[in-house]
């Protein structure tokens, strides 16, 4: 049955800094094994709720990506890993890995962003979490950060000022 706004995927990414496997697992039992609850347009239109995420894609770097695919393999959900192509682009293997992946998540996709265990404030992202938010948010996707206290709190989908380094030149 299709859910009109849904989309059984999230896409699950963060600092390399995240070591603890708990607190990766708790913020995603909370966020991906509970079904969202019904809306009002379910309701009316004698729809099912939108089930729990079934599918997880993720970068595979070192931290946050490798304890969520764990996770995913302990509670048998499906995770597509895209990891970056280091030797070929170098530096700029993550941004380009993350322009590639986020365009292909279907609308209303979760994007799950842990911050680093120093983290206060959006500003505190590591600069590859800070882009995969800004390309997250650019196509309207749901983003949630997952704070090292374990707070989870969404990023309302604002305009956002454009990267510095994606400027025209000259201006």
């Amino acid at each position: 049955m299709s859910h009109p706004n849904y989309s059984p995927i999230a896409f699950v990414f963060g600092s390399r800094k995240i070591v603890e496997f708990a607190h990766v697992a708790c913020a995603l039992d909370q966020l991906l094994l509970t079904p969202p609850p019904a809306s009002n347009y379910h309701l009316r239109h004698q729809l099912a709720p939108p089930p729990a995420i079934s599918e997880v894609w993720s970068g595979a770097a070192p931290g946050a990506d490798r304890l969520a695919a764990r996770w995913c393999q302990l509670n048998g959900i499906t995770v597509r890993e895209s990891p970056a192509k280091w030797k070929v682009s170098a530096r700029r293997a993550g941004i380009l890995r993350t322009c590639m992946l986020v365009p292909m998540l279907p609308p209303n996709s979760l994007c799950v962003c842990f911050a680093p265990p120093e983290a206060r404030q959006l500003s505190d992202l590591t600069p590859g979490s800070r882009h995969s938010v800004r390309e997250c948010q650019k196509r309207y996707q749901r983003v949630l950060i997952v704070w090292p206290d374990g707070d989870i709190r969404p990023i309302v989908n604002t305009p956002i000022s454009p990267s510095p380094f994606l400027t025209p030149l000259g201006r």
